[in-house]
């Protein structure tokens, strides 16, 4: 087995245990825009592995701070079209909705969208 194979072994057993089913809806925004369904670019599902767990923000050593940054990991096979900056992602399990806000790739199998509550669908 190559290690591009142990991999995507790994990656398929992360997934099948971990993994959950999102949903893209391509959004259309520009700077200042309320934003709208693209209907030139094709929704699809996805299982992808939802983060949300508090990292802490570096200050002084009695002030330091914790934050929440929501992400979502992604292998790259999985992603059948692009996933833009402000499309909405819809975690099918709780119906809540996100917007992508950055992505990073990390150069072998993944990529990793950032997100925030797009304040559509329900609260969770």
């Amino acid at each position: 087995m190559t290690w591009r194979e142990g991999i995507a072994a790994s990656d398929d057993a992360l997934d099948a245990h971990f993994g959950e089913l999102f949903e893209l809806i391509p959004r259309i925004a520009g700077a200042n825009t309320k934003g709208a369904d693209d209907p030139n670019r094709r929704g699809f599902c996805f299982v992808g592995i939802f983060y949300d767990d508090d990292s802490t923000i570096d200050g002084a050593p009695t002030h330091n701070r914790r934050s929440t940054q929501p992400s979502v990991s992604v292998l790259n096979r999985n992603i059948e079209n692009p996933i833009k900056h402000r499309d909405w992602l819809k975690q099918q399990c709780t119906g809540a909705i996100w917007e992508v806000t950055h992505q990073a790739e990390d150069g072998i199998t993944k990529t990793e969208f950032h997100l925030v509550k797009s304040g559509r669908g329900p609260r969770t």
